[in-house]
């Protein structure tokens, strides 16, 4: 079956047509994607050559003798690698990352059954967290993510670590008496660490987010920020009692001040920062070199890194929302407007109420003049409709008619009375059926009924 295709909420610009060139996505995925098909050699030597250099990297910060790495860098470049516009990877694609798991391993000297269990997990581990962001996310590519999506990704990924760790160490058990609680939380705790500082960076370096650095005021305030968090991070590993909760306040404040690409990278050499003092020793407690990665400190760092970048990620969609929602309100006066409406909005908890410029100019009054009262507008009608206005407003807000409508007069700035025609509905209703909130228009009619 065909998994099912949903949107997600875009914060870069998204592509005109398939195969067409897109502005502001991600250089990776617009290189293996638009560029490129399951097969293409090009491709394939970048996904091997990335991977082994990942690998290389991951098992020289990390690896304890012939153990499993403490993070690991690579699954999450073949994430954002096969995370692409094609529908499939292919079979070349995963000849690559067993052969760049088999020559690292070659390198390091590992047991040959054992390389031979890293190349076939380390498969296992690229195809699962495709197939399951397929499945519950979204088609393929991720070209921008939404929060939830985000996190459902993330999670997505520690449930493949989880499953093909502990696959993995079930095996090292029966072919070499591997510990299976000890290697499968290794490799679980390692594989998400490595995609919470990764993945962001992957996932959200936009072509015009990396140009935006060239901008030296940019690049410098970056920079400076990074420093800062850094240091503050090995600092609080080193002398706190809760030290992870002080790496994170920095962070978190500088979420809402980055853009996402940029607070992806601060986290990410946050992280790294992180990781550098573990393994020269300065975190008190958990040993020093590759062996102060055996234990629980990954898995509370990639919470650490990654949570910041939500709560970024959380601020620009709600800042997204807010502009959508004030761009679709602004073409809506507009066209009342252009109507001859005037629009009213009255918050009913608070007691406050506005109205537009229509509104207002209908009745001859100016911006200065008119405040927030929400029941001015039974002082400004006539006094023989007010009673039959109060009724009809009765009537809607205790669920007689579903909408408010009345027509009657009111005082115009000048003195005379004009006949205007309101339509509104309250929304928000709590438990009581006691509404929060009411909006509506105004229509003047004066010219279809007798002048008072």
């Amino acid at each position: 079956m065909r998994p099912r295709n949903l949107s997600l909420k875009p914060f870069a610009q998204a592509g005109v047509s398939r195969g067409a060139t897109f502005v502001g996505r991600n250089p990776i995925v617009t290189f293996w994607g638009d560029r490129s098909r399951p097969g293409n050699p090009a491709a394939v030597i970048v996904l091997g050559v990335g991977y082994f250099l990942a690998a290389m990297a991951s098992m020289l910060i990390s690896r304890y003798g012939d153990h499993v790495a403490g993070v690991w860098f690579a699954g999450a470049f073949a994430f954002a690698m096969l995370a692409r516009d094609t529908p499939s990877p292919g079979p070349a694609a995963y000849a690559a990352i067993a052969l760049a798991t088999l020559c690292a391993n070659l390198v390091f000297g590992t047991d040959p059954v054992l390389t031979m269990l890293f190349s076939v997990a380390n498969v296992a581990y690229a195809v699962m967290p495709l197939e399951l962001t397929r499945r519950f996310v979204a088609d393929l590519p991720l070209r921008a993510l939404g929060v939830r999506s985000f996190v459902l990704v993330l999670v997505l990924t520690g449930v493949a670590s989880a499953v093909v760790g502990f696959g993995f160490s079930i095996l090292a058990f029966a072919l070499l008496g591997r510990p299976i609680l000890e290697t499968g939380w290794r490799w679980m705790s390692g594989g998400f660490l490595g995609q919470a500082m990764f993945l962001p960076l992957a996932l959200f370096a936009t072509g015009p987010a990396v140009v935006a650095l060239a901008d030296i005021r940019r690049l410098a305030c970056l920079a400076g920020t990074s420093a800062l968090c850094m240091g503050l991070a090995c600092l609080a590993l080193h002398f706190s009692f809760f030290p992870f909760v002080l790496v994170t306040v920095p962070l978190m404040v500088a979420a809402p001040r980055f853009s996402l690409f940029e607070l992806a990278v601060i986290c990410a050499l946050t992280g790294a920062a992180c990781l550098a003092a573990a393994v020269a020793g300065i975190v008190p407690g958990i040993g020093e070199g590759a062996g102060a990665l055996t234990g629980d400190f990954q898995f509370a760092l990639a919470v650490t890194v990654a949570t910041p970048f939500v709560v970024g990620l959380f601020f620009r969609q709600m800042m997204e929302d807010r502009s959508r929602i004030a761009e679709a309100e602004t073409r809506w006066n507009f066209a009342l407007a252009s109507a001859g409406q005037g629009v009213w909005d009255a918050n009913l908890r608070e007691g406050t109420a506005s109205y537009s410029a229509t509104w207002r100019n209908i009745l001859g009054y100016r911006d200065d003049e008119v405040d927030n009262d929400p029941g001015l507008w039974l002082k400004l009608a006539h006094p023989e409709d007010v009673e039959r206005v109060k009724q009809a407003d009765r009537d809607h807000m205790e669920g007689h008619n579903p909408d408010y409508y009345a027509e009657y007069r009111m005082r115009h700035r000048d003195g005379h009375w004009i006949w205007g025609a309101a339509h509104g509905k309250a929304g928000g209703r709590d438990e009581r059926g006691r509404a929060a909130r009411a909006r509506g228009s105004m229509t003047a009619i004066t010219e279809r009924q007798p002048r008072a």
